[in-house]
């Protein structure tokens, strides 16, 4: 009787050693889950803070004029007086807060400009 008494007094003991073994393997399963949760939402606020820097960003193609090692200066002034030509619009530099060629020069094409208006009403005009 005594040895029974024992064992399930082993057993219980066991148990509870098995429990709190058990224990970590949750916990890590937990921190995993709330670890993809947070880089997910780390994610999306990126992601959203990357779209609203670019509200003010227009993506041109066609204009001509390009050259290997162009500056933005050049390529800001080149935009400026094609906009100029082809909408009528008054703008200037002070307008605009960066413009640059996008990619690899290339001799006999033209590479796509991108240009980050100062303010976004600029932009509309241009639309």
């Amino acid at each position: 009787m005594d040895q029974a008494k024992e064992i399930e007094k082993l057993k219980d003991e066991l148990a509870k050693k098995d429990t709190i073994i058990e224990s970590p393997d949750t916990n890590n399963k937990r921190l995993a889950d709330r670890t993809k949760s947070d880089a997910n939402y780390v994610y999306k606020v990126t992601n959203d803070l990357e779209q609203y820097g670019r509200q003010n960003n227009i993506h041109v193609s066609g204009i001509e004029g390009d050259a290997n090692r162009q500056t933005s200066r050049t390529t800001t002034e080149l935009l400026i007086s094609t906009i100029k030509a082809k909408t009528g619009l008054d703008i200037n530099e002070q307008e605009i807060d960066i413009a640059h060629r996008l990619g690899k020069y290339k001799q006999g094409k033209h590479r796509p400009i991108i240009v980050k208006f100062v303010r976004r009403q600029t932009k509309i005009n241009i639309f």
